[in-house]
């Protein structure tokens, strides 16, 4: 199995200013903030196996290089953000948010918009073959109810196919086409 667990938008101000953690990172041999994140995440990974760890790419962003992620990891991304670098080495999964997120901020977004985004884009081959699934994400904390039947569903109808359908057949198709695949 794949457990997520989390490790985004992380505020190392509370960090900085708690004698408590400044002493435990003293006592780690850490400078940084980043450097106790990062061994957080390591403990974290090693904890939920045999599960698979899952982070958000501010795990994979924000952890100190000397101490990367678990190889296996996979990296969740949200934002824009280094996927095509995190593909090289971990799996991937594509959930920017400004492309496929579902609230109140993409409802102008229609759903061939959704479409005709391709989460492959600017990834050589073997990023492309690490990026491993999508996620159209729902951030309740700017989610209306009276969109789930008139945004959400068209939408998530197009991420399906793009995600489950052979690139050759989503890849060049025109509204039409797309269309008449899409019954909801």
């Amino acid at each position: 199995g794949i457990y997520h667990a989390g490790g985004d938008e992380v505020n190392y101000h509370c960090w900085e200013n708690s004698s408590r953690i400044k002493a435990w990172m003293t006592a780690q041999g850490f400078q940084k903030p980043q450097q106790a994140y990062a061994y957080f995440l390591n403990r974290v990974a090693k904890r939920v196996r045999p599960a698979t760890p899952m982070f958000w790419q501010d795990a994979f962003e924000g952890a100190e290089p000397a101490t990367p992620l678990p190889s296996d990891a996979i990296i969740q991304f949200y934002r824009t953000g280094p996927i095509a670098k995190a593909a090289q080495t971990h799996r991937v999964v594509f959930a920017v948010n400004h492309q496929w997120g579902l609230d109140i901020h993409t409802r102008s977004k229609t759903w061939d918009q959704f479409y005709s985004v391709d989460p492959t884009a600017g990834l050589n081959a073997t990023a492309a073959k690490n990026l491993i699934g999508g996620e159209a994400c729902v951030w309740t904390v700017t989610f209306e109810a009276s969109i789930i039947s008139s945004v959400m569903w068209p939408r998530l109808l197009a991420v399906s196919e793009r995600l489950w359908s052979p690139l050759a057949l989503t890849q060049n198709a025109t509204r039409s086409e797309a269309l008449s695949r899409l019954k909801w």
